[in-house]
């Protein structure tokens, strides 16, 4: 369904120069998946909602996306 909307907007995309980023975006979240994903595997892994807040402010101040063990 994402595949088909892009392509639904991809003339305006090149329009406006955007098409190389959506589709780095695109992949991007299909790759490792969106941040609810993100935000439920750090509540099973590390428990709590404190880690959750705890890990989305260390990405929000430039901490780099890593695998959630």
């Amino acid at each position: 369904m994402l595949d088909a909307l892009v392509e639904h907007v991809r003339p305006a995309l090149k329009a406006a120069g955007d098409e190389t980023l959506v589709d780095a975006g695109v992949a991007r979240v299909l790759a490792r998946g969106t941040g609810a994903d993100r935000q439920r595997a750090v509540l099973r892994a590390r428990g709590g909602p404190a880690a959750v807040v705890h890990d989305a402010v260390a990405l929000t101040a430039g901490a780099p996306w890593t695998s959630i063990t």
